[in-house]
């Protein structure tokens, strides 16, 4: 009888241990509002001149900005690599940046010429990365220029993008323009859809 009475006590006290231990967890846990991170919808990479350039459109949703909210924007950031290019872009916003939910990557021609394994690499080691999300390779302007110009004549070039990977789609068995698909081939301009 003895030994049912520590064991209760000693089941209770573990029980507040690990109840103490969950609400500390909950207390240290980083929680961010989507309100508090911008969502980049299109990622364009471009290089020139031996630097990268990284471009991200995303939807403003804060009626506090100065746009009035509603609508698009374009952010940049260059640098020696993607992954500089894309850290100079975040200390540039003003908010957290998130490419989790980018559909659409725009490479540039000059970034596409260097192979598009050093593009591909940053972006995949991202956990949070859509892996179906699909490769454009831009011929004419550099990307960031194209993305400016759509925001300027207000395009939503996501939405384009989104019609032709429908219209690709439903003319393939196999969409082949994809992050997974583009990793298992080797790294060429041959296969995707230029635009």
């Amino acid at each position: 009888m003895k030994k049912s009475k520590q064991w209760r006590e000693l089941r209770w006290l573990w029980g507040a241990i690990v109840v103490i231990t969950f609400y500390l967890c909950f207390l240290g846990m980083e929680r961010t509002e989507i309100n508090e991170v911008d969502v980049i919808r299109v990622l364009g990479i471009d290089k020139k001149d031996g630097e990268f350039k990284i471009s991200g459109l995303y939807n403003l949703n804060d009626s506090k900005s100065s746009e009035g909210g509603g609508g698009v924007k374009v952010i940049e950031g260059s640098g020696q690599s993607v992954y500089e290019a894309f850290e100079h872009m975040k200390e540039k916003n003003r908010k957290n940046i998130t490419i989790a939910h980018a559909t659409y990557y725009l490479i540039g021609n000059g970034a596409a010429k260097d192979g598009l394994e050093g593009c591909l690499d940053f972006i995949v080691r991202d956990q949070t990365v859509k892996m179906n999300a699909s490769i454009y390779i831009l011929q004419s302007d550099s990307v960031g220029e194209f993305l400016d110009k759509s925001v300027e004549n207000d395009m939503f070039i996501h939405e384009d993008l989104g019609a032709i990977s429908e219209k690709q789609l439903s003319s393939l068995v196999k969409v082949d323009n994809t992050i997974v698909h583009t990793l298992n081939q080797s790294y060429s301009k041959e296969g995707f859809m230029l635009i």
